[in-house]
């Protein structure tokens, strides 16, 4: 993990996620005194949109400019977000896509129905957008679930549908 055990690496790499993370040491990442552990965490650090990653309506206008050109947007869908819909994925969404990649590091709905997920997961193929579900923990249908329980069965609805748009791709 370049220089750091797997607690440490976990808990860095929500560091350098869309929200700001978090660390377990004052210093952050100046913890470990390592420039290798610096870059790999400016490597692969995406830039949110704004209301927790769940907009992304200003985000070409005050983008940063990167000469590397290795700017990732981060962009979080659920069922309860204004941009809930196809018209707004595609007004709102696919022109920062178009310049840059997306990555929508959560999706889900807060109920068990499967409505929100065979809509949006179709559409983010449709254009290329990266997608990781939230959350992989079984909290049952008040949240967005994707399992029933740690032995990996999927949430009804949901999760059974997020398991089933995986299947299709081997």
């Amino acid at each position: 993990a370049a220089g750091m055990g797997w607690a440490d690496a976990f808990m860095h790499m929500c560091s350098t996620g869309s929200l700001g993370g978090c660390s377990n040491y004052d210093a952050s990442f100046g913890h470990f005194q390592s420039p290798l552990l610096e870059t790999v965490a400016i490597v692969f650090m995406m830039l949110s949109g704004i209301n927790y990653a769940n907009s992304l309506t200003m985000f070409l206008q005050y983008m940063p400019t990167d000469p590397l050109n290795a700017v990732a947007a981060a962009w979080h869908s659920y069922s309860s977000n204004i941009c809930n819909n196809a018209r707004c994925w595609t007004s709102v969404v696919a022109p920062v896509a178009a310049v840059v990649p997306v990555i929508t590091g959560e999706l889900g709905s807060s109920a068990c129905s499967a409505r929100y997920i065979n809509e949006l997961l179709p559409w983010l193929d449709s254009a290329n957008i990266s997608y990781l579900a939230w959350t992989w923990n079984p909290w049952g249908c008040n949240s967005p679930s994707v399992i029933a329980s740690y032995d990996g069965t999927c949430l009804t609805g949901a999760g059974c549908a997020f398991k089933n748009r995986l299947a299709l791709y081997p």
